[in-house]
């Protein structure tokens, strides 16, 4: 058994023990690169741009070499790629109309259903939930324009119903948004707290407004603005093994 298999399980019994002994437990999950990869909406927002006629034709060369572009899901956002496809020497306007074309579509709703689950995600966050913990959706996407799509893509990919919070106001600092959101909770109610996150910025950010919290590391991709900590748990997927326990099962 991985060591991952391990932290995951430890945490379902964790929380069913502290169940048994009439105390609650909190765990907190964000979506980006958490639960979700979301390679595959990236890879479609740059499809759309190469099939665009208009694109087609002001930028015939670069474009030829885009439609044929593959997203990996170690890539965070759209740079990497361009540089290992060998864009990074094509023009300025070229650069900056597919960075905007993709900024205004990966941060909205109708491209959030080309997002891929986590191995493991939704079977393992039904798991938390029926082991009796508070389930909460904590994820930087904007309320007014991704909250209607977050909802229906997490339906259709099976996750349980259990709160959703998102930024109230765009492009508010995601660190930030997270941290306040956590001081708002009654944290001293809980047995366990738990924050799988795959952002280190957010976590360093967590971790020093409130040691309590367990952090778990989701090792997808991140911006690299802040370091990854040595003493973080670390998950690469949600996948667990049927064990004996009711929650685990």
């Amino acid at each position: 058994m991985t060591q991952t298999h391990d932290l995951l399980r430890q945490i379902l019994v964790r929380i069913e023990t502290l169940k048994a002994q009439g105390r609650e437990a909190l765990v907190v999950f964000d979506l980006d690169s958490t639960l979700f990869d979301v390679s595959p909406r990236t890879q479609r927002i740059l499809h759309d741009f190469s099939a665009d006629e208009a694109h087609r034709e002001r930028f015939p060369e670069s474009v030829e070499l885009l439609k044929d572009l593959k997203i990996a899901s170690q890539d965070w956002g759209i740079k990497t790629a361009l540089i290992r496809h060998g864009l990074h020497t094509h023009s300025n306007d070229f650069h900056e109309a597919v960075r905007q074309y993709w900024i205004e579509r990966f941060f909205s709703g109708p491209y959030l259903h080309f997002d891929h689950p986590i191995p493991g995600a939704p079977e393992y966050v039904w798991k938390v939930l029926k082991a009796g913990a508070r389930v909460v959706y904590l994820t930087g996407r904007d309320e007014k324009t991704m909250l209607e799509a977050s909802h229906k893509v997490l339906e259709v990919h099976g996750f349980p119903a259990a709160e959703l919070v998102l930024k109230p106001i765009k492009g508010s600092d995601d660190a930030l948004f997270k941290v306040e959101w956590f001081d708002r909770q009654d944290l001293d109610r809980y047995g366990l707290v738990v924050f799988f996150e795959n952002e280190p910025l957010n976590l360093i950010e967590v971790a020093a407004r409130h040691p309590g919290i367990e952090l778990v590391f989701v090792e997808s991709t991140h911006s690299g603005k802040a370091p990854v900590s040595e003493a973080w748990a670390k998950i690469v997927n949600f996948t667990l093994p049927v064990q004996d326990s009711p929650a685990l099962g």
